[in-house]
């Protein structure tokens, strides 16, 4: 930075322009007194001797593009949507795509429970009806784990919670109500099973669809401003609140 024997002449000079991007050239020439002849400067009084000074110059060449404004959009409901979309839908895939089979005594419990719902018994209504996703029949003879009726699966949905401004992963109510188990113990053991199953659950981290879900957030994030919008306009677009992103949470909802 300059001090107060120094004198600064910058030269701009535009030379040449194609479209919106213009190429400058930038001339900057600083003459500076020297610090040990400062007691000459103030004897003679008049004239400043080029013996007292120093004078350099140097020159800057940049390129300026003029374009439409860029606005960024950091609302979590915008920000965060695709990667929770995403995540909703590769834990519906990978629940759907357990192959392995429940033991014969479940096997055989399975077969009373069809049973009972087509013959209309409520209690076996109750465990495959409710909430959004409606009646979800009990597939005959499914054997495979967590997909006796795709009840589970299915529920799996992406919410916005515009109060909380997170992202909630909801399941229907009585897949993980303990009151629908009738023993806390075995809810989570069954819980535990599914999550060792379902490798998204593990480390979403890893997945390549939610890593790609990631790189095109940006789609979503960043937008070119429509030419001739006031510049408050493209301002207060891209002011949004600043806060930490609580992107995905799981929780069980009715």
């Amino acid at each position: 930075m300059a001090d107060d024997s120094d004198i600064v002449v910058i030269n701009v000079q535009e030379i040449a322009r194609q479209g919106a991007a213009a190429l400058t050239m930038r001339t900057t020439t600083t003459t500076r007194a020297v610090a040990d002849r400062a007691a000459s400067l103030v004897a003679i009084g008049g004239s400043i001797p080029s013996g007292a000074t120093t004078t350099s110059t140097r020159q800057h060449t940049s390129v300026t593009v003029t374009s439409e404004p860029i606005t960024f959009n950091l609302d979590p409901g915008v920000a965060a949507k695709r990667i929770a979309e995403v995540f909703a839908q590769r834990i519906r895939e990978q629940t759907e795509q357990i192959t392995e089979h429940v033991k014969p005594s479940t096997a055989q419990a399975r077969r009373n429970l069809e049973k009972a719902f087509y013959s209309g018994k409520p209690h076996a209504w109750k465990q495959f009806d409710g909430g959004r996703t409606g009646v979800t029949p009990p597939r005959v003879g499914e054997d495979r784990k967590y997909n006796h009726s795709g009840r589970l699966s299915q529920s799996i949905v992406a919410a916005y919670v515009d109060s909380t401004k997170e992202w909630k992963i909801n399941f229907a109510a009585n897949r993980w109500n303990p009151a629908m188990w009738g023993d806390l113990g075995k809810m989570q053991i069954a819980f535990e099973g599914w999550v060792a199953r379902v490798p998204v659950l593990q480390d979403p981290s890893a997945d390549v669809p939610i890593r790609n879900a990631f790189n095109d957030t940006w789609a979503d994030v960043v937008s070119k401003a429509r030419m001739g919008a006031s510049h408050k306009e493209a301002i207060n677009k891209a002011k949004v609140a600043l806060e930490i992103l609580r992107l995905v949470e799981v929780a069980v909802t009715a």
